[in-house]
């Protein structure tokens, strides 16, 4: 992740319990366009035993990879939050209820290009 030359979205839900379920959907519209666009998505939790049941009651198409709830804290405190990220560093952190749309993702983009 810290050293793709690709754009990277990171993910990061620390506490599945407590996500907001409303964000979500934005996710979900984030990880397609990320993929039409070819950029890399990553998600991280740190309750990786409810990965399973919350994919599959929430219809998630993305995985989620098991990290430390500290560090995940203090990557973003928002559950979940959003990471811009190109060759370790982060262009855009955004909280679940300022997620970008992929229209403004690209926006985003196409000012650091």
């Amino acid at each position: 992740i810290l050293h793709s030359e690709n754009y990277t979205l990171l993910v990061v839900s620390w506490d599945m319990k407590m996500t907001n379920v409303k964000a979500i959907e934005k996710l979900k519209k984030l990880y397609a366009h990320a993929i039409e666009k070819g950029y890399n998505f990553h998600a991280a939790t740190s309750r990786d035993y409810l990965v399973a049941d919350f994919k599959t009651q929430h219809d998630i198409p993305f995985d989620f990879a098991s990290a430390d709830e500290k560090v995940l804290k203090t990557i973003v405190r928002s559950n979940p939050g959003v990471l811009l990220l190109k060759e370790g560093t982060v262009y855009g952190k955004w909280d679940q209820h300022r997620m970008p749309t992929p229209e403004k993702l690209e926006k985003k983009i196409a000012k650091l290009n």
